[in-house]
């Protein structure tokens, strides 16, 4: 249980970088973002906008249950 006014889930300045032998790939700079008990909470974008690396960098996972089927 969070106290009063805490959120459930905090991010701050989440930053991910890929590099290789010639390039520096930002896929995700200064991100921030806070979920109150309740909210609910969506992320999309074009395939490759990083979008699961923020969950996945936060530690917040983006699994199907066992029993999901597709």
């Amino acid at each position: 249980m969070t106290e009063a006014g805490q959120p459930l889930i905090q991010i701050q300045d989440l930053t991910k970088v890929f590099y290789t032998d010639e390039i520096e790939t930002h896929a995700l700079s200064g991100i921030h973002l806070s979920v109150n008990k309740g909210e609910y909470v969506a992320m999309s974008g074009p395939s490759g906008a990083a979008s699961q690396r923020c969950w996945r960098s936060s530690g917040c996972s983006i699994h199907r249950p066992p029993d999901a089927t597709r």
